[in-house]
């Protein structure tokens, strides 16, 4: 008899349990909280880098504002030292201007003593009682290298221009020293 019972085949099974019969919902609220946790995760390492970013961003405005009073205090101290070297410069141009004026005095007064020597020697050869001295004098000058001495009273501004350049020479090697 028992071979005669047919078996019962069931079309549907019956739930075995609560994950069984709510395994979508599972699923779904499962994906839900990875995407929630991965969310989390995304804004804890976007806001981690953000403060890296932001502490190294400080780190270089600090450098660039070190940089910057750095070059703010070599540029005054270059604008004073321009000021000096200006000052130095026009000192030199009136020195350099005042040896062109005695030059120009000295072409003009030796000029005048050719015109006088020529009208003394004049004075002289006509029978002038005037005696002449026999002693020509000396022109001296004295430079920062050296020192020029010009034989006769008539020195010519050719031969002052003459010593200046000799000193010029003699004082360039000394001046780099």
């Amino acid at each position: 008899m028992s071979e005669d019972v047919p078996a019962i085949e069931s079309t549907h099974t019956p739930p075995q349990g609560f994950f069984a019969q709510h395994r979508l919902a599972i699923i779904g609220a499962g994906v839900f909280i990875l995407v929630i946790l991965f969310l989390l995760i995304g804004i804890a390492i976007g806001m981690a880098k953000k403060n890296f970013e932001k502490k190294f961003y400080l780190t270089q405005i600090e450098k660039l504002k070190d940089a910057l009073t750095d070059s703010l205090d070599k540029r005054t101290e270059l604008d004073k030292e321009m000021v000096e070297l200006r000052g130095e410069l026009k000192a030199k141009k009136d020195h350099v201007r005042d040896l062109e004026d005695k030059i120009a005095d000295l072409k003009h007064a030796s000029s005048k003593a050719e015109k006088t020597g020529e009208t003394h020697s004049k004075i002289t050869d006509s029978g002038g009682s005037a005696g002449t001295s026999s002693d020509p004098g000396e022109a001296y000058l004295r430079l920062k290298a050296g020192d020029c001495l010009i034989q006769g009273s008539g020195s010519t501004a050719a031969n002052w221009q003459e010593c200046l350049k000799k000193g010029k020479k003699t004082a360039t090697p000394s001046a780099g020293h």
